[in-house]
Order: C-alpha cells, then sequence, then structure tokens
C-alpha cells in the first residue's frame, strides 16, 4: 500500500508538472492540423485578440516553415527570423494577408516641399 500510494504520489506530481506544456502543446497541434489559418510563403501578423489593429497598417511577417511544435517566421522589414510557438498563436488574433482577396494597401509619401511664403 506504501508503494501504491508513492507511485501514484509521484505520477500526481508528474501530472501537475507537464500539465501546462502538455495542454499547448495539444492546442497547437489541433490548431495546425484542424485550422490551418496560415501555410508556407503567406504574410501574417500576429496581434493580442484583445486589442484593436492599428489603421495604419501592421507589421507583417512571412511563414518559412511549420512543424509540429512551432512556426518559423521571417519579418518583412528587416529579414529578421523568429520562431513562434504554435500553442501560443493558437491564443493570438492571425491576420493572412495572403489569404485575404480584398484587402487594400495604402502607401503615405512624404515629400518635401519648399516654397516661398511670397513670390
Amino acid at each position: 500500500l506504501a508503494l501504491f500510494v508513492s507511485i501514484s504520489g509521484l505520477v500526481l506530481g508528474f501530472a501537475f508538472m507537464i500539465g501546462t506544456a502538455s495542454s499547448k502543446y495539444f492546442e497547437g497541434l489541433l490548431f495546425i492540423l484542424v485550422r490551418r489559418p496560415y501555410g508556407i510563403g503567406d504574410c501574417i501578423h500576429v496581434s493580442d485578440p484583445n486589442s484593436d489593429t492599428s489603421y495604419t497598417g501592421s507589421a507583417f511577417w512571412y511563414v518559412e516553415d511549420i512543424t509540429l511544435f512551432s512556426t518559423q517566421v521571417r519579418y518583412f522589414y528587416t529579414n529578421e527570423r523568429a520562431s513562434l510557438s504554435n500553442g501560443s498563436l493558437a491564443n493570438s488574433r492571425i491576420i493572412n494577408s495572403s489569404r485575404s482577396y480584398n484587402a487594400g494597401v495604402y502607401h503615405y509619401l512624404k515629400l518635401p516641399l519648399d516654397v516661398p511664403y511670397e513670390k
């Protein structure tokens, strides 16, 4: 009986230690296999689902590789590479500009103009 109690205590403690990690893993696994919000080569923006996106545009990442654990992305402007956990992406807002066919692109140009006040 003492051996059973000690083994069950170890199993219960181990379950509490890896509970969050295994939960994130399965959440990321279902996220990639079921939802499929993006593919390799897509241009995505990742943000907090509780905040509004900027009306001036968003910083975009190119998806380079997708595995069961993580997604490798490259930043659009600086070619910076990052690895994002699929479990954390499952709780984020993902805007996929490659699948947004009616998206508008705005370019703001600022040109200096030197005009004298009086001619």
